[in-house]
């Protein structure tokens, strides 16, 4: 096969052509990118080398942020950190209220169900035991183990919530989108 990778326009192209499996191949756009957008004279030999050899194209397209101003980039970059952080709370968390190690989901209803639980231990005084669902099954808590699961919830609710915050103070410190896009929970 005939490669031959040349300047089109404000980027390159590449061309394959055989003889003998009357194969002709003409690329002038990224294929591997949104709409018509040109590549870069490696992007093209790279792309016609594969092609030419029977190999796998490996390509991660657009570059994080690509097209974005550095703020724009900043909040992006907090979105998707906030989104991590969702992520993980809703995971769950694990407790050791009652002597073993329990996890308790935390998604929003879950934090729902716990406030409610919660604050009927403070309206009734007499509630001396919740049952609760845990990733291993059902469980009785005596009020002072729940009153545990609760803190236990909250304190894996605030690491998160400040390490989000760590992350986004880091984010508005970049002064490039390299160095926002580098940035990983």
């Amino acid at each position: 096969m005939n490669v031959d990778v040349y300047s089109v326009g404000d980027g390159w192209g590449y061309s394959i052509h055989s003889e003998t499996d009357n194969v002709h191949i003409v690329q002038e756009f990224n294929p591997y990118r949104r709409g018509f957008v040109s590549m870069t004279k490696e992007e093209a030999q790279y792309f016609a080398d594969c092609i030419a050899a029977g190999t796998e194209i490996v390509y991660e397209g657009d570059p994080p942020y690509m097209g974005m101003s550095l703020d724009e980039a900043k909040q992006d970059k907090v979105k998707e950190l906030a989104a991590e952080r969702d992520k993980h709370l809703y995971a769950g968390f694990s407790s050791n209220a009652t002597g073993i190690t329990l996890y308790f989901g935390f998604d929003p209803i879950d934090q729902a169900y716990l406030q409610e639980k919660a604050l009927l231990l403070v309206i009734d005084p007499t509630v001396d035991a919740i049952d609760w669902k845990t990733s291993q099954g059902f469980v009785t808590l005596t009020r002072s183990q729940f009153l545990q699961v609760i803190k236990d919830g909250g304190t894996h609710k605030e690491g998160l919530v400040r390490q989000l915050m760590y992350l986004e103070a880091q984010v508005m410190n970049c002064t490039t989108i390299e160095e926002v896009a580098a940035l990983a929970w």
